[in-house]
């Protein structure tokens, strides 16, 4: 975390600052969950693929991020879950990895997966789970820790529902958890997770 003393002049006091308040700007480990399940190659109000919208909207929260230690990572679900081969690590401070051009940015490089595809929404909460939990008791424990879903629709994968325990999931899916659902475990590890509905 970065911590910031605010000061305010007064000449009467020696030397002629007075501190009035600290500000403690946290860091961020954020994991944005998008979904490229084939209903997402559908055209919305806006007259675009709601996949572009996602990536637009996916493109312009990477920009607004912190360069003073935020740092996000990827992972694209539609029937099972998946991270990016072109992402060094799991999470990263180089925007350019997310949001540049074709080739580089793994947002910009994002594609709606075959026809019929089901929509994994549990399946990608714990491959993002398994990447954040570690960094909470780790280097960043002091970072907060989020997960943003960008989806169109419900999950519908039978083998891997958001209400299921962790072991019904599908591979590649792993998790050491005995019990609980994504969900649980992402709350139980004070995870937060924040979904943005595409449609319309």
């Amino acid at each position: 975390r970065i911590v910031i003393d605010k000061y305010i002049y007064d000449d009467t006091l020696t030397p002629p600052f007075n501190k009035i308040d600290t500000i403690v700007i946290s860091k961020n480990d954020i994991i944005l969950l998008m979904d490229i399940s084939d209903s997402m190659d559908d055209i919305d109000a806006s007259g675009k693929p709601k996949i572009e919208n996602a990536k637009e909207a996916a493109t312009i929260f990477v920009n607004e991020l912190s360069d003073c230690g935020d740092q996000v990572g990827l992972v694209s679900f539609d029937q099972e879950s998946l991270f990016p081969e072109n992402l060094e690590q799991d999470l990263t401070f180089n925007k350019e990895l997310l949001i540049g051009p074709p080739g580089v940015g793994a947002i910009t490089d994002l594609e709606v997966s075959s026809p019929s595809a089901d929509t994994a929404i549990g399946a990608g909460i714990l491959l993002a789970n398994e990447r954040l939990i570690p960094l909470i008791s780790d280097a960043r424990a002091d970072a907060r820790h989020f997960e943003i879903l960008l989806s169109d629709g419900k999950n519908t994968a039978e083998q891997c529902p958001i209400t299921n325990d962790i072991p019904f999931c599908p591979e590649p899916i792993q998790s050491t958890a005995d019990e609980g659902t994504p969900v649980d475990q992402a709350a139980d590890s004070g995870i937060v997770i924040y979904t943005i509905g595409l449609g319309g």
